[in-house]
């Protein structure tokens, strides 16, 4: 089998399972596996497979055919223009938390930066790499995220602190910044977490939290996202497993971010702004990821 037929091969498994993006797909998976750029293949199309190459490209197909997420087989993306390492530790950094990343880089400026839960490190060192922060630390419950952050941080040689901590649990000292996304819906004790969020952020810092009112979304409802969406591919049942879990969390029942403002300004805080627009300048059209939530940004300053 020659290079061009395997590659024909690889596409035509994938469209028959109806993965989005087949030729693109395949292509990727084909040029990892033969470490070859497109001007290569146009070069070698008529040259025999390697039955080793061959068999790695086919399992990788069978894999993406289980709609296991492209990146994660090819164990990389990237975000912000910069390379990031991903594996079954993290979560992929999407292209819309970009946009965040913008919104963070115009407050980093000398800053003392705490990317909060940070998993694969993709917010944090992007800061670390693109903006004039004074230092950067990365936190995680995760051991394996952590590690995985640090070899994301190595790559990408940005000098970081990495603390593996339940929340706060064993952050020491204090920072200019703090910014995390999609934390605080997960939380069954929201108003003690911003109270320890604001216990390690200097006067004068920023707090940036960007998340959304996931209570108003029934998870298991995916009759309006697109086939491809990352609920379908997930399943009914675990799709009703999440949604039974975030049900029994007390913030889903909350109206957010008026929830939000209202337990910050109780807590002093008097100078706050909340950005309502972030998903529309993020999801411009429902693709995989596509958020049916309007995202928020919350930001306060102490």
């Amino acid at each position: 089998m020659t290079w061009q037929e395997l590659l024909n091969e690889g596409e035509k498994r994938l469209s028959k399972k109806g993965v989005p993006e087949a030729k693109l797909n395949a292509w990727y998976l084909f040029s990892d596996c033969f470490e070859t750029s497109r001007s290569g293949f146009f070069l070698n199309q008529e040259l025999e497979t390697e039955s080793e190459k061959t068999e790695r490209f086919l399992a990788l197909i069978a894999k993406r055919c289980e709609r296991i997420p492209l990146e994660y087989l090819l164990g990389e993306t990237e975000f912000m223009g910069l390379p990031f390492l991903v594996n079954e530790n993290v979560l992929i950094p999407r292209q819309d938390t970009e946009c965040l990343v913008e919104e963070v880089l115009k407050k980093c400026e000398e800053a003392d930066v705490l990317d909060l839960c940070t998993g694969s490190g993709c917010i944090g060192i992007s800061l670390g790499k693109l903006g004039n922060c004074k230092s950067v630390t990365l936190s995680d419950i995760s051991e394996g995220a952590l590690f995985t952050a640090k070899e994301n941080a190595g790559i990408n040689q940005v000098d970081v602190t990495c603390i593996q901590s339940d929340l706060f649990a064993d952050i020491e000292g204090t920072f200019d910044v703090i910014v995390s996304r999609n934390l605080t819906w997960t939380l069954p004790h929201v108003s003690h977490a911003y109270g320890e969020w604001l216990r390690v952020l200097k006067k004068g810092g920023v707090l940036l939290n960007f998340d959304a009112n996931y209570g108003l979304t029934d998870f298991s409802n995916v009759a309006d996202l697109p086939e491809n969406h990352a609920h379908n591919i997930l399943g009914d049942d675990m799709m009703r497993e999440c949604e039974e879990i975030k049900r029994q969390l007390p913030i889903s029942s909350y109206s957010r971010p008026a929830w939000d403002l209202e337990t910050l300004g109780a807590m002093s805080l008097k100078e706050f702004h909340v950005d309502l627009g972030i998903s529309s300048r993020i999801y411009l059209e429902k693709d995989a990821f596509y958020n049916p939530t309007p995202l928020f940004m919350l930001r306060t300053i102490k």
